[in-house]
């Protein structure tokens, strides 16, 4: 049974198996779904090895995780108290994770529109953003020449004059000029070349005319050509050397959901004259991947587009060699590929230790543990057997060894490295009157 979550709605598949070994196409690549949640994912990001969620959500495979959740490839786990409003942009910055929204706390502490996560704890980013109209928010959040880049709404940041974008040195914030026109909004932020580069709904920025699209060259505003004309930019990335551009635009009077510009010419590069919207890009396996409204998940292989999943995609990312969607959803190998290999190590009798193999492939993956080369059994110190954590309780030197796992399903199978269990002898006290180490003291 699987379910899916979309715009409030919950809908319930039964599937039945018709059949207990895969067709050849499913042995190819295939979907199969990740963790399941009451919201939705508006922003990835890869930080120290798990892939980061945020969005609009609560909980997270049955834990609580306030909009924002870690996961490993294997479970989920919440980042401390997360936020009280949603979070649209996740960057890395200078070791620490930075999570830009619409929110006023994070952690259960002050901090308006932006936070920092230091791995245990989070923290505010001086006195965070002040709206004149209603509560401030970051749309999009990246890295420029050291500084950390944030845009959204917003006419103050740490109590400094900045409309609508604003850098941060690590200590204090700063103005980016005058901000987008009247009613017009920053939608998200990229660094292509030595440029910094803004898209989203206007026709200025800081004074200068500039079509959705702008670039700063870390003194001023600069048009990027004609622009794009359109609607709406709203998500950016750089692929094959060129800077991409979706959403809904035009390339002069063409109407397209993506562009690209490979520094001096504006093309359309797929989706003439669809009345929908690209809302997020990643690359999986070097090729670019949509998704949106309309095109659902398509990628771009060999000057084509090719179609993936109907899915209305608000937040891509590729993690463990697969592609993900909005974290419920993945797509790759149906394997089973490894991914994660147990390591050795050396344990003091009594002791205990965990082995963890990980492999992405179809939802049917099934694990066995071997002990020099004899498969495992639950019971007698040994626990997870046939899953992706073997756990030893109470090691003697009859544990030592190494440690393998088998992993398959209905299309093949594939055999973790091998990893060595070293058990050490704990070593007694040595008995006697004490020994006085360093020079004798006078009387």
């Amino acid at each position: 049974m699987h379910t899916y979550f979309s715009r409030g709605l919950v809908f319930v598949f039964t599937l039945v198996c018709l059949a207990e070994r895969p067709s050849s196409a499913q042995c190819g690549y295939s979907w199969r779904d990740g963790p399941q949640m009451d919201g939705g994912v508006s922003a990835f990001l890869q930080f120290r090895g798990e892939l980061i969620s945020g969005g609009s959500f609560t909980i997270v495979d049955g834990i609580a995780a306030r909009n924002i959740v870690a996961w490993d490839g294997l479970r989920c786990r919440p980042i401390g108290l997360g936020t009280d409003g949603g979070i649209t942009s996740l960057v890395e910055y200078r070791g620490d994770l930075i999570a830009g929204g619409r929110f006023s706390l994070a952690g259960g502490a002050s901090a308006i529109a932006i936070a920092r996560w230091d791995g245990s704890q989070w923290h505010p980013l001086g006195s965070g953003m002040i709206s004149t109209s209603g509560l401030a928010t970051v749309a999009t959040l990246t890295v420029y020449q050291g500084d950390l880049i944030a845009a959204g709404r917003f006419s103050s940041a740490g109590g400094v004059t900045a409309k609508d974008i604003a850098r941060w040195d690590g200590t204090s914030w700063h103005s980016m000029g005058s901000g987008v026109n009247q009613n017009g909004e920053i939608a998200n932020l990229c660094v292509y070349g030595d440029k910094l580069i803004a898209c989203g709904r206007f026709t200025s920025l800081d004074g200068v005319s500039a079509q959705n699209v702008a670039s700063w060259n870390g003194s001023n505003w600069e048009p990027l050509g004609g622009g794009l004309g359109g609607n709406d930019a709203v998500v950016m990335t750089v692929f094959d050397g060129k800077l991409i551009v979706g959403g809904s635009v035009r390339v002069g009077t063409a109407r397209c959901l993506v562009a690209s510009w490979d520094g001096s010419t504006w093309q359309v590069l797929g989706f003439q004259n669809y009345d929908d919207l690209a809302t997020s890009f990643t690359t999986f396996e070097n090729s670019l991947v949509v998704g949106g409204e309309g095109p659902g998940v398509q990628r771009f292989v060999n000057g084509a587009w090719e179609h993936l999943e109907y899915y209305e995609a608000k937040a891509l990312a590729e993690y463990h060699g697969e592609l993900v969607v909005e974290l419920f959803r993945r797509w790759g190998p149906a394997g089973p590929v490894m991914v994660q290999q147990p390591g050795s190590r050396g344990i003091v009798a009594g002791g205990s230790a965990t082995f963890r193999a990980l492999a992405i492939g179809s939802d049917t993956l099934a694990y066995q543990w071997r002990h020099d080369g004899a498969a495992l059994e639950d019971g007698a110190g040994v626990s997870g057997s046939a899953t992706p954590e073997l756990k030893l309780t109470g090691v003697t030197a009859a544990n030592a060894g190494e440690y393998d796992c088998v992993i398959q399903n209905g299309c093949d199978d594939v055999t973790s490295a091998p990893a060595r269990l070293r058990v050490l002898q704990a070593v007694a006290p040595p008995k006697g009157p004490p020994v006085m180490v360093g020079p004798a003291i006078s009387e």
